[in-house]
């Protein structure tokens, strides 16, 4: 396995705070030796050899998770999930900065929005111009962190049909999918949000 956990024994725990209470998760951080890059592991409840465990696999947005960004909702499926996770009883979030722009990077992914304001291109078609892939996310290392964590099988959270797709053909465990998230409209991600919609309608049909 290209994932070692860097925390095999003790789990590090902090206190995440909702509007409610106080709620605490496990924190765990793994390292993928392959490409040496770090994911981050939020895990709430008991969720060895469980089933149907809640599962938000969050491709990082640093302006978004960092900053409240309104030019996406990236921020808002995390919260959300979050909170549906703890409504559960039990789950994971997987959280991976290296999916930084749909695996681009921050830096290219800064590139990419200065060409969209500028020519008003959909994000996709900003990452042709740069020779970027529209997605290059791996999830392989997800499928190994889910069998360290002893999880049987996983309720998939999102509303994105190609990471479902791409999931889908890594973990055998995924039942169900549970698409919890509105496409979350404002004044200034409205774009956005209407090219993602097209984007993953667009890949709707191709899911196995």
């Amino acid at each position: 396995d290209h994932i070692e956990s860097f925390i095999s024994s003790d789990d590090c725990q902090y206190n995440y705070y909702n509007i409610d209470n106080r709620i605490k998760w496990n924190f765990r951080l793994y390292k993928n030796h392959k490409d040496n890059d770090n994911i981050y592991c939020l895990i709430y409840g008991d969720i060895t050899h469980k089933e149907n465990v809640p599962c938000r696999i969050h491709s990082a947005c640093f302006f978004g998770d960092v900053f409240s960004s309104l030019m996406c909702d990236c921020r808002f499926q995390l919260i959300a999930s979050q909170k549906y996770i703890v409504n559960r009883g039990y789950g994971v979030i997987i959280y991976i900065p290296y999916h930084e722009g749909r695996g681009i990077g921050l830096s290219d992914k800064i590139k990419a929005y200065k060409i969209r304001q500028q020519y008003k291109y959909t994000t996709y078609e900003c990452n042709k111009v740069i020779n970027r892939e529209m997605d290059e996310r791996d999830y392989t290392g997800c499928l190994e962190i889910l069998r360290h964590l002893l999880v049987k099988n996983v309720d998939l959270i999102t509303n994105d049909t190609k990471k479902i797709k791409s999931v889908k053909q890594l973990v055998s465990q995924i039942i169900d999918i549970n698409t919890i998230f509105n496409y979350q409209y404002n004044m200034y991600n409205k774009d956005y949000m209407h090219d993602k919609k097209i984007y993953q309608s667009s890949n709707s049909n191709q899911i196995v």
